[in-house]
């Protein structure tokens, strides 16, 4: 069976999924337009969580973790460098 969407159904979603994203940016304090392997976070795999249904909060979490593991080496955030 194929299911269709309307032009109406589809932009909804793509509202729903930036206004989604919006959130995540907020509760980060930046844009997630990046490189994921430099960066740790990026537009595209955002729009992968958000088709996983995690929600803003869970997804900042997973991105706030991220940057601190950009390219697979684990790295120390300053405020732990100084206890």
């Amino acid at each position: 069976m194929n299911i269709a969407y309307s032009t109406d159904e589809r932009e909804a979603d793509e509202g729903r999924q930036l206004a989604w994203i919006e959130e995540v940016e907020g509760l980060l304090g930046h844009s997630l337009d990046g490189n994921q392997k430099e960066q740790g976070y990026s537009l595209d795999y955002a729009s992968d969580l958000y088709d996983k249904y995690y929600t803003p909060q869970a997804a900042a979490l997973w991105f706030d973790t991220l940057k601190f593991r950009v390219g697979g080496e684990q790295r120390v955030r300053p405020t732990q460098a100084s206890r």
